[in-house]
């Protein structure tokens, strides 16, 4: 059984400036809820309800969810979760993961999305910056590494470029007819769904 550090009700904590901070607890935001504050978990989930507004989202050992026509007015950053969004959410800045999967519907984000090791997939998003796959620590060889896989369905439009950091990860973008990536796709692999 998980245990929740903080449940918010409509509208509760709105002008509070100390953040929400917890460990080993999941934070839940109530739907239709505003937080001036940002939410921060050590070994827990946090979800975030419809129709709400927070300031930057990040967790450790723990995922992300935010739910339909949100709007974050930071970041979202997980180290080893996934990163979920709803539709018609709106993130102000970057969305980052290490090791999560990254996946957005119907979002825009401010500036760029962002993983190491972790799976994208993008469905009608809007990327106002890049996609940066970063720099692993792995030392492994190269030629035996699995392809990080982009995926890129309806309409999505990256309005930078595709990034790949680390020489020795292969990159594969899955991508439908009607996406672009403005900027270009660097040394990844395209592949048309």
């Amino acid at each position: 059984m998980r245990k929740l550090g903080w449940i918010l009700p409509f509208a509760m904590l709105l002008g509070c400036s100390s953040s929400l901070s917890t460990v080993n607890r999941d934070i839940l935001i109530a739907p239709s809820s505003r937080t001036a504050s940002a939410c921060r978990s050590v070994n827990g989930e946090i979800q975030i309800g419809d129709h709400s507004e927070t300031r930057s989202v990040s967790t450790v050992n723990g995922s992300i969810r935010i739910g339909m026509d949100c709007l974050v007015d930071g970041n979202l950053k997980s180290v080893n979760g996934n990163v979920i969004c709803a539709k018609r959410t709106q993130v102000r800045c970057s969305v980052e993961t290490v090791n999560g999967r990254i996946e957005l519907e119907g979002t825009e984000v401010g500036h760029d999305v962002s993983t190491i090791n972790g799976e994208i997939l993008l469905t009608d998003v809007k990327v106002v910056g890049n996609i940066v796959i970063g720099k692993s620590n792995s030392s492994g060889d190269s030629s035996t590494r699995k392809p990080l896989v982009i995926t890129l369905m309806n309409g999505t439009v990256v309005q930078g470029e595709i990034k790949i950091e680390d020489e020795g990860q292969p990159v594969e973008v899955r991508k439908n007819s009607n996406c672009t990536v403005l900027g270009g796709f660097g040394r990844a692999k395209i592949v048309q769904l």
